[in-house]
């Protein structure tokens, strides 16, 4: 069981080859990885950064799809960044791709789970289809219920156990597994987060590590928050879970100054998480 998080954290105040460097010297060795996929030369960009991993002795475990709950794409460009997106995740030879199983055309469509159900069984599925032509599973994550960006409330496709399990069910196929967000699940399980990690059982084969605090989806390192990590790990443990503890840190810019020490610290929270399994 390897250590990772995401780089793109880490480059907001930091340069891409020092990034590399830090998590080469505290062995967090495979990335959840989300490119530029916005840049007009996004894929000749993304080739000298696989380069450039390759070298620094890291590698991919897990992309990133874009998600659009938030509108924050236009639905044309949405489906460009997540062709782009599958297309890079085939580049780094990653073994996951996550994705966001919540997408709804809420402006012209009246939500029922049913159609929420068929609405992303139909946009994934291509992308299922491929990737298990090139190794690669795509991994529903947890998610939990939010506004839209307009402030709305809608309901949100796989905050429910029953609805994520039915999207991944629904597939019936072998590369279609579940990404588990730690502080997603515990906004949206409360008390019985371990108790779900249980009942998904096998169907978790990579992770975001992240903690929640304030009903809120914080993205905190693990013990800053409120989830239970010693009975989540223990869950954990009995699923026979084998893969990796992936951090996905959103909020906060951590300073070059900081930033051995700041991933020194994750390194040593994951060893941690990895002994109450």
């Amino acid at each position: 069981m390897k250590i990772g998080m995401n780089p793109s954290y880490l480059m907001k105040k930091i340069p891409f080859d020092k990034v590399l460097e830090l998590l080469a010297k505290h062995q967090m060795t495979e990335m959840d990885y989300q490119p530029d996929y916005k840049r007009d030369n996004w894929e000749s960009e993304a080739y000298k950064e696989l380069d450039a991993i390759a070298k620094a002795g890291l590698s991919i475990h897990q992309t990133h799809a874009p998600y659009n709950r938030y509108g924050t794409h236009t639905p044309e460009n949405y489906k460009i960044y997540l062709e782009r997106l599958f297309r890079e995740t085939e580049m780094a030879g990653a073994k996951y791709m996550v994705v966001h199983g919540d997408e709804f055309d809420f402006e012209n469509e009246e939500y029922t789970p049913e159609k929420a159900l068929q609405y992303n069984y139909e946009l994934f599925a291509p992308y299922v289809e491929r990737a298990a032509k090139s190794g690669i599973k795509v991994a529903f994550e947890t998610v939990f219920e939010d506004e839209l960006a307009n402030g709305k409330s809608a309901p949100r496709f796989c905050s429910d156990i029953d609805d994520l399990m039915a999207m991944i069910d629904k597939f019936s196929a072998d590369n279609v597994c579940c990404c588990w967000d730690f502080g997603h699940a515990g906004l949206s399980f409360g008390d019985k987060h371990a108790e779900n990690i249980l009942k998904m059982g096998s169907l978790i084969e990579c992770t975001h590590v992240q903690d929640y605090g304030h009903n809120d989806d914080l993205h905190l390192p693990p013990f800053l928050g409120e989830n239970d990590w010693d009975a989540c790990m223990k869950a954990l443990s009995k699923t026979g879970y084998k893969g990796n503890l992936t951090y996905e840190m959103v909020y906060g810019v951590i300073p070059e100054a900081l930033g051995d020490a700041f991933v020194a610290y994750l390194k040593e929270t994951g060893e941690v998480l990895k002994s109450l399994m």
